[in-house]
């Protein structure tokens, strides 16, 4: 059975906004801990809300058992109305070059990424303009500080960091 516990209004933001970020018409239900920094697991979604619930319970027995003592629930269901109609593509190649525009260039690296990604970062200026002030307010500034170390150890390798849909960032 669900919590029907009055949410704090720090969890009912952060889970309002991780059911934002899909779009997909499926129901989606969270697996979240009720203390700040309110650390969020998003189990697949399905067009059954029963079948999105028992995901949602095997995720959390899943979380509890690699997390002893924080305090997960299972919240839920989150529907939103599918949007991707006016996607026109299945995935995103980038390539990175070297050289200039105007000549022969050099292809340094492809990236290749799948429909879900919703923002791509090359830099940490960038990183730090839209991703850093938007995760400090929904999760606090250790979190934020972590996906911000997150992406600058993706940019040592050569590899952008992708904002997908959801609250995933990788």
């Amino acid at each position: 059975m669900l919590n029907e516990t009055p949410l704090s209004a720090g969890l009912g933001k952060r889970l309002s906004e991780a059911a934002d970020g899909f779009h997909d018409g499926l129901y989606h239900y969270f697996i979240a801990s009720r203390t700040s920094p309110y650390y969020l697991f998003a189990p697949a979604g399905d067009a059954d809300d029963l079948t999105a619930r028992g995901y949602a319970y095997i995720e959390l027995e899943n979380r509890q058992n690699e997390f002893p003592g924080r305090d997960y629930e299972v919240f839920g269901p989150y529907f939103t109305p599918d949007d991707e109609a006016v996607r026109l593509f299945d995935y995103i190649e980038i390539r990175l070059m070297k050289n200039s525009l105007y000549k022969q260039t050099e292809v340094y690296k492809t990236i290749v990424l799948d429909a879900d990604a919703d923002a791509v970062f090359f830099n940490m200026s960038s990183v730090d303009k839209f991703v850093t002030p938007y995760y400090t307010r929904l999760y606090g500034c250790e979190m934020a500080e972590t996906m911000r170390q997150t992406a600058k150890l993706n940019f040592q390798t050569a590899k952008a960091s992708i904002h997908k849909g959801g609250t995933n960032f990788d």
